[in-house]
């Protein structure tokens, strides 16, 4: 995920800078620092996590302007990974709120690049996450991914125009994966249906 915060930093044209960056590279490292696969609050725990560390932070430190708004975005984008459906609050007129909406789209996304690996590493990936969850019995987990990977062929809401459900928000992770992640997705489900796993 670090790796293509980069990548898609150094060709983005929607304001880039230092805070832009620290917000995503935050979001990342916190979006999974608490992962239980019984709990449902995941996001929640992680995003508290994330406050706390700030909070200790600033006991520590002398921050320059005050409060730092990234604070509350960061806490934000975590909690999105709970949906991966950025908030339509943030779709306006107002300039501040579309660069927000634009780099929850990169970071959603990034979120999201697994789904787009070369197929193998993809049926590889498919296969730890059932380790993963192999507490839960074949069918109720065959059944329960199944429904997760449709979700993810829904429309997410981000800058796609032309009206075709899409599984990543911005035009470059969809010109980039969307194809493969695609493939994979349906590949994944029909094996799921068959109860097999890939």
């Amino acid at each position: 995920m670090f790796g293509y915060i980069e990548a898609l930093l150094n060709i983005t044209t929607v304001k880039n800078d230092d805070n832009n960056r620290v917000v995503l590279i935050m979001a990342t490292f916190f979006h999974d620092a608490i992962y239980d696969v019984n709990s449902a609050s995941n996001e929640k725990d992680s995003s508290n996590l994330f406050r706390q560390f700030w909070e200790e932070l600033s006991s520590v430190l002398t921050l320059p302007n005050g409060p730092w708004e990234g604070i509350e975005r960061i806490s934000r984008y975590i909690l999105a990974t709970k949906s991966h459906v950025p908030p339509k609050f943030l779709l306006s007129n107002d300039p501040k709120r579309t660069n927000d909406h634009h780099y929850l789209c990169i970071f959603l996304d990034i979120d999201m690049a697994v789904l787009g690996k070369e197929a193998t590493a993809y049926d590889a990936y498919a296969v730890l996450i059932r380790e993963e969850y192999s507490h839960v019995p074949h069918r109720t987990y065959c059944e329960k991914r199944s429904e997760i990977l449709e979700s993810f062929l829904d429309d997410k809401g981000g800058d796609n125009s032309s009206g075709y459900m899409t599984i990543y928000a911005t035009k470059i992770m969809r010109e980039m994966l969307e194809e493969r992640a695609t493939m994979n997705l349906r590949r994944e489900i029909k094996n799921l249906r068959n109860y097999t796993i890939v």
